[in-house]
């Protein structure tokens, strides 16, 4: 379950000041350990003290990690009212699979406990939502988790994961850093994402993680931040909101924007310097059909992109994307926004072990988009229609993460209806860790992606040595690699071309990872950092 600021919709602005979108709470530990016998826990709060938290409540809610949904997995509320500027602490209990949460300085002023009692036996851990609500309309300021473990081989795998995630900044640099220049002793580097992936999921969302990576393996310090990430990351990954108050004039901050930033007008004001790099905002009405609400975040987020050019530099990831900023950011053209090349996955995979992948009885087409409405999967499934009249022992497999829920549900439909003739032929993947992922690349005869932003995948077709299979247009002219195969015509003439493929795959095998190790053209992530250093005047403050 994740740590996540709620939506625009869900924050209440009733007789809040515009500082109530800082509003958050400090707490320590990162866990709680529950897992002796009759044990209590002890988790220290400190409220803000800032325009709008003397009318917040605190409340905490508990639900099994397992299960987290009422009635079920739900153990209960707890609320306090208190005052801003406070320090204090919450006591947790576990005993006859009950959870206890009391003070022994506060007053609880409501609570709801299921006298159901949810079944303990299938989940050792809780998770513990640390709420702060609106005191006159009870909606969500803001929300930050953690979990309750009362078993000592989960807590302890936790640990492993999470400082697996971020290793420690190295201190043993003999060697130059492989980034060819030196870090400023008196400047950390804060790092930012909307939403960060889990543990063993890293392959679609790499850049935020890869960064802190090669920077603390380096000799770099750095931090991970997001509204949104994996409750069990805590302690190597902060909320956001975390970072109010921790800025340094000398520091960097390096946030990477993808969908909306509820916290970008205060990131915006920083005064450090700063990047804003733009990777990817879904701009498909079909969306609204399935998510309405991210729909409305994401024409918000265009709106809000002006917010962009407080930042020092301006940077996205393909060319399409970097006009589309630019005309958000500097309509007048003033200032350009940076193209830079993506992290460098070959070490990324090379160090991912290979779950071996169980091969089809016939060749696999791989598509690695996310399933949602922008990634052209309708259209795939319908060449791959035609395709099975020619190749019947052909496959499609979809494998990739975060899928959204409600068009997830509306393929699963579809394939029971519209395309039934090849539902036997099509298996979806969902949810997959990076091994299994890798096994699957491995073992696919092509990888196959329709949608528009087809090119990120186009490293990985390099590294695998893999055809990718893409809708020919403007919008794929840039992808001028070996391994990009345009398709052209309609889905007859399309099919055809895949069936030729797979007639004599080798004959279309591409140079791999020569291709991939070419000179960048672009300038890549170290290259962008090494910029905001160099940047004229002392590190005291944006450039701009």
């Amino acid at each position: 379950m994740p740590n996540r600021i709620p939506t625009a919709d869900n924050i209440s602005t009733l007789k809040m000041p515009a500082s109530a979108r800082k509003l958050h709470v400090d707490f320590r530990p990162d866990r709680l350990n529950l897992t002796a016998a009759g044990a209590t826990a002890v988790l220290n709060i400190k409220m803000p003290d800032i325009p709008g938290a003397e009318s917040a409540i605190l409340t905490i809610d508990a639900y099994l990690l397992d299960n987290p949904v009422h009635p079920q997995g739900h153990f209960g509320w707890w609320s306090f009212s208190i005052d801003a500027n406070r320090k204090f602490a919450l006591e947790f209990a576990f005993r006859d699979g009950c959870l206890a949460v009391s003070s022994k300085t506060e007053e609880i002023s409501d609570r709801w406990v299921n006298m159901d009692e949810p079944d303990v036996s299938a989940s050792q851990s809780i998770l513990v939502h640390v709420v702060l609500r609106h005191g006159i309309n009870n909606s969500i300021l803001s929300q930050q988790s953690l979990v309750a473990f009362r078993d000592d081989t989960a807590l302890k795998h936790a640990v492993k994961q999470a400082r697996a995630y971020l290793p420690a900044v190295r201190r043993d640099q003999d060697l130059l850093a492989k980034h060819n220049f030196n870090w400023p002793s008196e400047s950390r580097l804060h790092i930012v994402a909307g939403a960060l992936p889990r543990p063993q999921q890293l392959a679609g969302d790499l850049h935020a993680v890869a960064l802190a990576r090669e920077l603390a393996a380096n000799g770099v310090p750095c931090s991970l931040y997001a509204t949104e990430f994996d409750s069990k990351l805590r302690g190597v990954v902060r909320n956001t909101r975390e970072l109010l108050g921790k800025i340094q004039p000398s520091d960097i901050v390096v946030l990477f924007y993808e969908d909306r930033e509820l916290n970008l007008p205060w990131l915006s004001e920083l005064q450090c310097r700063k990047a804003f790099i733009c990777l990817d905002i879904p701009r498909s009405p079909r969306l609204q059909a399935f998510d309405a609400q991210a729909h409305r975040n994401h024409q918000a987020a265009w709106l809000e992109m002006p917010a962009a050019k407080m930042f020092d530099i301006v940077a996205a990831n393909s060319d399409v994307l970097a006009k589309e900023v630019a005309a958000a950011v500097f309509p007048d053209g003033k200032r350009d926004v940076v193209v830079m090349d993506f992290i460098d996955r070959t070490t990324f995979w090379d160090e991912i072990a290979t779950n071996p992948f169980t091969q089809f009885a016939g060749p696999v087409l791989l598509c690695p988009a996310r399933l949602e409405p922008n990634n052209g999967f309708v259209k795939t499934l319908q060449l791959f229609e035609k395709l099975l009249a020619i190749r019947p022992d052909a496959q499609l497999l979809a494998a990739s993460n975060r899928p959204r829920h409600v068009y997830f549900k509306y393929i699963e439909s579809l394939l029971a209806t519209r395309f039934s003739g090849i539902q036997k032929n099509v298996s979806l993947r969902l949810d997959i860790d990076d091994a299994d992922l890798k096994g699957m690349m491995q073992a696919c005869a092509a990888m196959i992606d329709l949608s528009d932003t087809a090119n990120q995948h186009l490293t990985d077709a390099e590294i695998f040595e893999k055809p990718l299979f893409t809708r020919g247009g403007p919008a794929n002219t840039q992808a001028s690699s070996q391994c990009n195969f345009r398709l052209f015509g309609t889905d007859q003439d399309k099919a055809e071309a895949l069936v030729q493929f797979l007639k004599r795959p080798a004959a279309f095998k591409p140079a791999g990872r020569e291709i991939h190790h070419r000179e960048p053209a672009r300038p890549g992530l170290l290259n962008l950092l090494e910029d905001l250093i160099a940047l004229p005047g002392p590190l005291n403050g944006s450039a701009f």
